[in-house]
């Protein structure tokens, strides 16, 4: 994603003090392994804006352009392995500048799974499993964009997803734990993950002493209407609201809180109660994440109700914890460790069994930070599925190349 082009003030102009957002290589890199670009591109504008005197605005030229990330693993179990599609993706972006400091952009990105596709060919197995989506939509919005306010319309990243994200960074794995991609769905039917049809405002307020260190306060809010209940779907969710709120400091802390509701107005509907659903759809998550040159440590909290599922389809009430923490051991190489835990709540039979229990120990080397880099993941599951069956540990060997 193309850069502001922030014009450089005289000395005696440039903003100095903690008020200054720090373009430290930390924030640039954590920046980086975002996977939210609007996320990026707030932070951006917001930086740009913080460094340039208000008698001469950042301009920016109109842009376009295609971009893309081959994600390709080799993932091993003691009964299987195999190379696969990790999440490749390719889209187009483009912004028009309709003021200094005000733009239009618009974005659409589809994932591609043509690895897998071609390796069920060559086993006389339908390609995707019979389900057509060697290709699917992963985001398709338009956006308004300001230093203070962003607006947004289409299927976007999810305002309870700018917390989760904080845990969200394994690759490969994880992110299983708090409500992101409920019911084995992206998020986006729910709207914690890849929120479908989406409206969402994105707004930074100016309410904490900037001399104190802080930044502006993220204050973030979603609305959704109508869509199909995974699992379930010819019965629909009603209104579903998110809100979510950043609280960060100029250097290395962030804290944050996320909730969605999702309105189920068949609460009498026989079909939904056999799949374990008694009430609206709830997430509550509560995070938190430090940051250096060295190192990162990011921890999410949950509560789900009538959110999350079974191996079997299933839905419970449960608890979720998410710890992702990454350290450099020398140069390019970096270490990183993990856990996903979620437990459904006790006196709930349709659950079974189920629980969702993991550790993630993993090697990284950085090409280009984020952008491109191999990496070597062992998952060490402790999970076990409905029936009472225990996952297997899994090995992952991968390469993410961005362009």
């Amino acid at each position: 994603m193309s850069s502001v082009a922030a014009v450089d003030p005289p000395p005696q102009e440039r903003p100095t003090g903690p008020a200054v957002l720090e373009d430290t290589p930390a924030r640039a890199r954590e920046e980086e392994a975002e996977e939210d670009p609007l996320t990026k591109r707030q932070q951006s504008i917001q930086r740009a804006a913080e460094t340039t005197p208000a008698k001469t605005p950042a301009k920016e030229p109109n842009a376009l352009s295609v971009y893309g990330s081959l994600r390709v693993r080799y993932r091993a179990t003691p009964e299987r392995q195999g190379i696969e599609d990790g999440s490749s993706r390719v889209g187009i972006q483009g912004r028009y500048q309709l003021f200094p400091q005000r733009w239009i952009s618009a974005r659409g990105e589809a994932g591609f799974k043509l690895l897998d596709e071609v390796s069920a060919l060559a086993n006389g197995n339908s390609p995707s499993g019979g389900r057509g989506d060697s290709f699917f939509p992963r985001l398709h919005y338009l956006s308004y964009e300001s230093p203070n306010l962003f607006l947004v319309l289409g299927k976007t990243w999810s305002v309870y997803y700018k917390v989760t994200s904080f845990t969200d960074r394994f690759a490969g794995t994880g992110g299983q734990a708090a409500g992101t991609y409920n019911a084995g769905t992206d998020g986006g039917r729910t709207g914690t993950g890849r929120a479908d049809d989406a409206i969402q405002t994105r707004i930074q307020l100016d309410l904490l002493p900037r001399l104190l260190g802080f930044e502006p306060l993220s204050l973030n809010v979603q609305v959704q209407n109508g869509q199909a209940i995974p699992d379930a779907w010819s019965a629909h969710y009603g209104l579903a609201l998110g809100i979510s709120t950043l609280l960060a400091t100029t250097k290395d802390f962030s804290l944050g809180v996320a909730y969605h509701h999702a309105e189920i107005p068949e609460q009498s509907n026989g079909g939904l109660r056999a799949l374990g659903i008694h009430g609206n759809a709830e997430a509550l998550a509560i995070g938190a994440r430090w940051l250096d040159d060295d190192w990162y440590l990011g921890t999410v909290f949950a509560r789900l109700r009538n959110h999350e599922t079974t191996d079997q389809g299933r839905y419970f009430d449960g608890r979720g914890w998410e710890l992702y923490a990454q350290r450099r051991l020398s140069g390019r190489w970096w270490g990183t460790l993990g856990w996903n835990w979620l437990q459904p709540d006790g006196g709930q039979p349709l659950a079974g069994d189920y629980r969702l229990k993991y550790g993630v120990v993993g090697l990284r080397y950085a090409l280009k930070d984020f952008e491109r880099y191999v990496y070597g993941n062992l998952k060490l599951e402790s999970s076990i599925d409905e029936d009472g069956s225990h996952l297997e540990n899994v090995l992952t060997v991968g390469l993410r190349w961005n362009f």
